[in-house]
């Protein structure tokens, strides 16, 4: 934004932008109850149609956006949550993202019943292929 203005010998030049910018703190649910809490996780802005703009860390994050609409991206590990955003001039609002998201326990044995094992096993887990409806 460039703002035309001359400055007089001996007074003060002032000086008002308008931004037409909003304020969006953005925060993070892995599901319906559980906050997020791990700092690694990732906010993209994108515009509307995807083209990314900006990322930024942490369990929260707060954004200064002009006035329109954008998609933000929530991203932890393999999981990921993309919502749209609409930022209004002068506004400044909370919006939640949800992941999602749970945990795996995995545990082996060698037979039902078993103890289980201590060490010397992995797990590889997978997607499922999508299906036609």
């Amino acid at each position: 934004m460039k703002l035309p203005f001359t400055v007089e010998a001996g007074k003060i030049a002032k000086l008002e932008a308008d931004l037409e910018a909003g304020v969006v703190n953005f925060s993070g649910m892995l599901d319906e109850t559980t906050a997020l809490t791990d700092e690694g996780a990732s906010w993209e802005i994108m515009t509307a149609e995807g083209q990314s703009l900006d990322t930024e860390y942490g369990s929260k994050y707060s954004f200064i956006l002009n006035a329109g609409s954008y998609k933000v991206k929530l991203r932890l590990g393999d999981a990921s949550s993309i919502v749209d955003v609409a930022v209004k001039a002068g506004e400044t609002r909370d919006q939640v993202v949800s992941l999602g998201s749970g945990k795996v326990a995995l545990t082996a044995v060698f037979a039902e019943g078993g103890p289980p094992m201590a060490n010397g096993m992995s797990f590889e887990i997978s997607k499922p292929a999508a299906t036609a409806g």
